[in-house]
C-alpha cells in the first residue's frame, strides 16, 4: 500500500509540472494572440510632465487624422469613465488630476472603436 502512494504521489507531481508547462504555454499564446490584434498602442511616459501618444502598431491601423478620439479618466477604485472636455486628439498631456488614476483613449474608425488603457495609474513624475 504505501508503494501504491509513493507512485501516486509521483504521478501527481509530475502531472503539475506538466500542467505548469501547459499553463505558461497558454499564457504566452494569448498573448501573442492579443497582440498579433492590437491596432494602436501607446508611445510616451505615463506620468505627469510627459506626453502619451495614440500610435498604430499595425499595417491595417487607419490613419489617425481619419480617427474620431476621446480621453478619459478611470478612477482606481471603479471602472466608470469620466470625460476629459477637449481630450480629442492622438496626444495627451496629463495633468495633476490624472496623477493616480488610469486613463483610457477611444479611437474611432469606419465604425469599429479600439479602446486603450493605460497600464497603470498615472505617477507624479518630476514635477509633484
Amino acid at each position: 500500500m504505501e508503494h501504491e502512494l509513493q507512485a501516486l504521489r509521483m504521478q501527481i507531481r509530475e502531472k503539475s509540472i506538466i500542467s505548469v508547462k501547459l499553463q505558461r504555454e497558454l499564457a504566452m499564446s494569448r498573448r501573442a494572440e492579443e497582440n498579433k490584434f492590437r491596432v494602436y498602442e501607446f508611445g510616451g511616459s505615463e506620468t505627469l510632465g510627459s506626453a502619451l501618444r495614440v500610435q498604430p502598431c499595425s499595417d491595417e491601423a487607419q490613419d489617425l487624422s481619419k480617427c474620431s478620439i476621446q480621453w478619459y479618466r478611470i478612477p482606481t477604485e471603479g471602472s466608470r469613465r469620466e470625460l476629459i472636455s477637449g481630450a480629442n486628439k492622438s496626444i495627451y498631456a496629463p495633468e495633476p488630476f490624472d496623477v493616480g488614476r488610469f486613463l483610457e483613449v477611444d479611437v474611432v474608425s469606419a465604425g469599429q472603436k479600439v479602446a486603450l488603457t493605460t497600464s497603470g495609474p498615472i505617477g507624479p513624475g518630476q514635477y509633484l
